[in-house]
């Protein structure tokens, strides 16, 4: 998740005193999560997120599955609308995301594309913004679909949404422009340049390319990638050095790497 916002930092660092003479042992405690409360005193959820100020007015956003209403296999802040999750609960979690993040989410249709979209010409479809990623959400039924692997926005209060297991979500911006970008890397869409196109887009809104920061979120790394070999030689073709062999005796591919590649081609400097 990407939008424009004013970054706040908050923190308590406390240290307890030890007696003198005296040694603590230190007694972890584990929590079952699933336990917790993840309502507020009116019984709205309350997601736990990762906030990183990517730059000035910049954040992004980590979901995790803490702080949602589903249940079962999809406890508690599930936020996909194509799993097989009540759309009920997966409405109720995103507008609880919106709240928090005091932006509008936009969403669309990834389908390990090179295509970039245009999210201010998005207009509110849902109680928590744009969805345009085709599945359901409330009580409303499918939304419609904008096939993309790519979002860029000028709009300010805008979160830009990308889902990503093993893929790579790449979120970028131009502090100076104001103009925020969030793509969907997995190995297809990296061929198919979706770095550059969402890039691109970005400038053709007014980002100087040498103006806009990347960070690389959560992902599989190349170690851990085991693609086969057709596979890896086909990824390391347009990013030499991403051919892998992982610990598990097999080819693989790394997608860190390639994505790399593709933003300095571009232009672009990554800083996460």
């Amino acid at each position: 998740m990407n939008e424009r916002t004013h970054p706040s930092r908050n923190g308590n660092d406390s240290a307890r005193p030890q007696n003198p003479g005296t040694r603590e042992r230190n007694v972890s405690q584990v929590l079952d999560s699933n336990a917790l409360d993840h309502t507020d005193g009116e019984g709205k959820p309350i997601p736990v997120t990762i906030p990183i100020a990517l730059c000035d007015h910049v954040t992004v956003v980590y979901t995790t599955r803490l702080g949602g209403v589903s249940t079962g296999d999809y406890a508690s802040c599930n936020v996909g609308g194509r799993g097989g999750d009540d759309p009920v609960s997966v409405g109720a979690n995103r507008s609880a995301l919106a709240r928090q993040l005091h932006a509008r989410i936009s969403l669309v249709s990834q389908v390990h594309s090179g295509i970039a979209a245009d999210a201010d010409l998005f207009s509110d479809n849902a109680a928590y913004g744009y969805d345009f990623s085709g599945g359901a959400h409330g009580d409303r039924g499918p939304t419609p679909a904008v096939k993309a692997d790519g979002q860029v926005s000028a709009r300010a209060g805008v979160a830009l949404g990308m889902f990503a297991a093993d893929c790579l979500p790449v979120l970028l911006a131009d502090p100076q422009a104001g103009v925020i970008a969030a793509a969907h890397c997995g190995r297809k869409g990296l061929q198919a340049g979706i770095l550059a196109n969402t890039i691109g887009m970005m400038r053709s809104k007014g980002a100087r390319t040498d103006s806009i920061v990347a960070t690389l979120g959560p992902r599989i790394c190349g170690d851990c990638y085991e693609a086969g070999s057709d596979i890896a030689d086909e990824s390391d073709s347009p990013f030499p050095g991403t051919y892998t062999s992982t610990p598990y005796g097999g080819p693989g591919t790394d997608i860190p790497q390639a994505a790399l590649q593709a933003l300095r081609r571009a232009g672009a400097a990554p800083t996460l």
